[in-house]
């Protein structure tokens, strides 16, 4: 049990560390801190809270008053029910921010990637109608990849300008960071699909990707072990069995 309560701590650490030092971290982490006002009217949001304190308090299956059956008699369970919420918010906030580090750094490479896409589209479509002297001299339109955001956005507002006329029709994909972080998706496709695809992108990603599965692992025994003493315990109190015959 001190193994699977404390491994995805290390684990989980050990991302934020190597997530902060990536491009783009900085941008997931402030996305996440950005409030957006108008959805706390929604009930879904409040619903999903809930259902998200439950699971994580474990709330509702046993698990806890089980656990709780094996203090002392004159325990503080007041202070034991403040100090587990208290660590319950600590460790959320620190997996949202390995989350949303790991995702910032994600949507930087897809927006690269789209900005890249959509130079080689004027490049192409464009090609020399494109009067070179109204570019900033230090945007390299052949490398689309290495054109940074900021010069993006200015290149666009050019060719907008000078070629209104053909901007419809070039097709062009919208290339944001924030656009690329609201596409993320949510539940269990956030672990094994966005979570996943990020971390192939990882300096030693096969390390950091078994690290990642090992500690999904360790905690859904985690829960399980939880689950199972509640349902363990009464039946142990009630009908006198020792514990070796219902755990083998």
């Amino acid at each position: 049990m001190y193994f699977s309560s404390l491994f995805p701590y290390v684990v989980l650490i050990c991302f934020l560390v190597r997530a902060l030092l990536l491009k783009g971290s900085i941008d997931g982490i402030r996305h996440m801190f950005t409030p957006k006002l108008e959805i706390m009217l929604e009930p879904k949001v409040w619903r999903e809270a809930a259902t998200q304190v439950f699971f994580a308090l474990g709330l509702g299956f046993g698990g806890v008053i089980a656990f709780s059956s094996y203090n002392k008699r004159d325990n503080n369970c007041h202070f034991d029910a403040v100090l587990v919420s208290f660590i319950n918010f600590f460790t959320s906030v620190l997996a949202t921010l390995v989350v949303f580090a790991v995702l910032g750094f994600k949507a930087n490479i897809m927006n690269a990637k789209c900005i890249s896409l959509n130079t080689q589209r004027i490049v192409s479509l464009l090609g020399n109608e494109i009067e070179h002297s109204l570019i900033p001299h230090h945007i390299n339109l052949t490398q689309g990849s290495e054109v940074s955001s900021e010069d993006y956005d200015q290149m666009i507002e050019i060719i907008k300008r000078v070629k209104e006329d053909q901007f419809g029709s070039l097709g062009l994909e919208a290339c944001s960071i924030e656009g690329e972080l609201n596409k993320a998706v949510q539940g269990t496709g956030l672990a094994f699909i966005a979570f996943t695809e990020a971390m192939t992108h990882f300096p030693a990603s096969p390390f950091w990707s078994v690290m990642f599965f090992l500690m999904l692992v360790n905690l859904g025994l985690g829960s399980m072990f939880g689950t199972i003493e509640g349902i363990l315990t009464p039946l142990i109190d009630t009908f006198k069995v020792r514990k070796e015959f219902l755990t083998g």
